[in-house]
């Protein structure tokens, strides 16, 4: 077990800021260990089952004085199924519809089509991803059609400090593409300090295939699907892993950015949850950032949280 000191003459509000961290450091110790178990065990089948029970019995007992939706059922309501399947579908498909309707419903035309800047704001553009100018076209600003890219790159590099828990350093990669598909790829590596006083590490990664929802000067939307990736000293495993994010440049001539993904899947014999957000400055082609990257493992025990605040660099090509 570690321990954590602090120096004898500080503030109050100093002390106050330093106990919470150690008390967060003591109580996440090992949380690597916990994280790799679960990415190997499955959940015990007694918990599996009782689970399933617990389930059924739900929906036997749940409905109320409402119609049922088996045909067979003397209780079948087909007004009712269609209006709780137009329910589910409405909340369900909220994230989806709602950013089209927002940022490209309204939107510039370009018939002519749209072109990546070589970074966002570049050459006083109002953001970066812009409308291709074409000789009938009235826009507030085009990108000629033979300065026109329709491929463009970020490569990241960033930290999470080891504050209480498992430190990580990762590299990121994206490629996008004026047709809306894009590639997206992070790998890195953890460590931490496990119970007995030795060092623990992992290393992980994910990668997917995405589409974008939508797509404005400003903001973009995007999902998709793909592998996560976790590797320890038990071995490999690998795992389905959706994806859901958007990325905003603030402003006609910036500097500030904000990026948020929601990632999760199957890993292994259990799970994973990955919310992060991040708040960036752009310097020319480069971004500083920083912001939080909080990730779940599940699986065959108590869930294990190796996530923390991030701080890195992002490049633009």
């Amino acid at each position: 077990m570690h321990t954590c000191l602090a120096p004898r003459a500080v503030p109050p509000v100093w002390l106050v800021a330093v106990a919470v961290l150690c008390a967060a450091g003591e109580a996440r110790a090992g949380e690597l260990d916990k994280a790799s178990q679960n990415a190997h065990t499955q959940a015990s089948p007694s918990t599996s089952s009782t689970a399933g029970r617990s389930r059924g019995s739900g929906s036997r007992g749940g409905g109320g004085g409402g119609g049922s939706c088996d045909a067979k059922s003397p209780d079948y309501d087909p007004d009712q199924c269609r209006e709780t399947l137009k329910l589910v579908l409405e909340i369900f498909g909220f994230p989806f519809f709602l950013p089209y309707v927002l940022f490209e419903s309204d939107g510039p035309d370009a018939p002519a089509g749209w072109s990546w800047m070589p970074y966002p704001w570049a050459g006083g553009a109002p953001g970066y991803y812009e409308p291709v100018g074409g000789p009938n076209e009235d826009l507030d600003y085009a990108v000629p059609p033979e300065a026109r890219r329709i491929v463009a790159y970020q490569l990241a590099v960033e930290g999470q400090p080891p504050l209480g828990g498992p430190g990580r350093g990762q590299l990121r990669f994206r490629l996008l593409t004026a047709y809306r598909m894009e590639l997206d790829a992070a790998y890195g590596a953890f460590f931490d300090r496990n119970d007995s006083g030795g060092a623990t590490a992992a290393a992980t990664g994910n990668a997917h295939v995405t589409v974008r929802l939508a797509e404005s000067e400003h903001v973009q939307f995007r999902t998709g699907a793909g592998l996560r990736h976790w590797g320890d000293a038990q071995g490999n495993v690998f795992g389905w892993d959706l994806l859901y994010g958007f990325d905003i440049f603030w402003g006609a001539h910036g500097p500030v950015t904000t990026s948020v993904e929601l990632t999760g899947g199957s890993l292994g014999a259990g799970g994973v949850f990955e919310p992060r957000g991040t708040l960036g400055v752009m310097l020319g082609r480069a971004e500083i950032y920083a912001g939080y990257d909080a990730m779940w493992v599940f699986g065959g025990g108590p869930a294990a949280y190796v996530g923390g605040p991030i701080a890195g660099v992002r490049a633009y090509f």
